[in-house]
């Protein structure tokens, strides 16, 4: 009986984790729902990381996705698919962008955080990959 007990025990044990524990893998993202603001915007050459540079010009955009799968920046407006953490979206090609898609690095209540990735030959043929890296705090209304 001791070891009848013991053995339920041990399996209670190794299940209480996996019962409070959430059901959402640890990566995938909040809600994009709603309307973010873009605070810090960056590209990166992984092969030349000091060549890098500020997007500045981006600072201050306020990107609104809603419920229906539509993406407004500015007067643009697009379509969005969000599966996983591959944010699917046209707006994603554009310059400075140039990518097929974003990845949301992190996306909880009050930030979010995207990249984007292109590859480009430079002016001798080597292949660069360019990084550009999007932090947003969500708009509060």
């Amino acid at each position: 009986m001791k070891q009848i007990n013991y053995f339920l025990a041990t399996i209670m044990i190794a299940l209480i984790p996996m019962l409070v524990s959430s059901c959402k893998p640890k990566n995938a993202p909040d809600s994009i729902v709603g309307k973010w603001e873009l605070t810090e915007a960056s590209r990166v050459i992984l092969e030349i990381p000091e060549a890098g540079s500020d997007l500045n010009d981006l600072v201050g955009q306020v990107w609104d996705f809603d419920a229906n799968g539509k993406l407004v920046v500015g007067k643009d407006a697009c379509d969005y698919t969000l599966s996983g953490t591959t944010l699917s979206t046209t707006y994603a090609k554009e310059e400075p962008y140039q990518a097929d898609f974003f990845v949301v690095q992190t996306c909880d209540v009050e930030s979010l955080v995207l990249t984007a990735t292109h590859e480009k030959k430079d002016k001798v043929g080597a292949k660069r990959t360019y990084v550009v890296t999007l932090k947003f705090v969500r708009v509060v209304e």
